[in-house]
């Protein structure tokens, strides 16, 4: 498994949607097949066994932390892309440029114009219709969060086991140690060589089912908007909110 994280971080945005979704489910193997059933076993399991594993536990750690970022960056990617389209859109229409590069210095700008030339390549290599291959690149995006969602909703649900308040401190699944965006908890003083609880951390601003599911819903709308480079007067205030902000989902 380290061996496929260590090749997906070569290959970012390179073959569209099916990577995308190559990523994601390496990500979720990770973090559902590997960490979060070595910490469901109890802190006493965990100390015990840290002497073996902390090298496997760290190696596992930087490629979540690896993948988490990719996701970030695909994210940015696929927003700026669908921002920038419209924008274009608007000029090419005659349209009145009103916001649309209020809150987005030079630098941002260029980087959605990269964005939206990235994406652009991407689906024109797609098979099938523009909206079709514009379609699978950003549904497998949203599919796969939202399977996330789903899958950290049920961890959740199973570290609340009602069995567990029976057992030992010891044997109760220890908190999956991850920490989100620039407001997370500060991690512990110890390293993670010393402190198998201290785990990792994502650049992500959320990392919980109710901010994955919001995601997917977004990353949906980019889509639209990308594929016809224009707003609806329903999705306007997102817009707005989304054309003026210059940091990544």
């Amino acid at each position: 498994v380290l061996e496929r994280v260590r090749a997906a971080a070569g290959n970012f945005h390179r073959r569209g949607a099916a990577l995308y979704g190559a990523e994601g489910c390496l990500l979720d193997e990770v973090e559902h097949e590997w960490l979060r059933q070595y910490y469901v076993q109890g802190s006493g399991n965990v100390h015990n066994l840290w002497y073996a594993w902390r090298d496997h536990i760290g190696d596992l750690w930087k490629g979540w932390e690896a993948l988490e970022h990719r996701t970030e960056k695909t994210l940015s990617l696929l927003r700026r892309a669908a921002i920038h389209r419209c924008r274009k859109q608007q000029t090419a229409d005659g349209a009145a440029a009103n916001g649309t590069t209020e809150g987005a210095d030079r630098a941002e700008l260029r980087r959605r114009a990269k964005a939206l030339k990235a994406v652009t390549e991407i689906v024109e290599r797609g098979e099938g219709p523009r909206k079709e291959a514009t379609e699978r690149l950003y549904e497998a995006v949203a599919e796969r969060l939202e399977k996330r969602a789903t899958m950290r909703e049920q961890w959740n649900e199973r570290e609340k086991d009602p069995v567990y308040r029976r057992m030992e401190q010891e044997y109760r699944p220890v908190p999956f140690p991850a920490r989100f965006g620039p407001a997370a908890t500060p991690a512990p003083d110890k390293t993670l060589e010393q402190n198998p609880e201290r785990g990792g951390r994502s650049p992500m601003t959320g990392g919980d089912p109710a901010y994955l599911r919001k995601l997917a819903k977004d990353v949906r709308t980019w889509g639209r908007w990308f594929h016809t480079g224009a707003i609806p007067p329903g999705e306007k205030i997102l817009w707005e909110k989304e054309n003026e902000t210059p940091a990544s989902a």
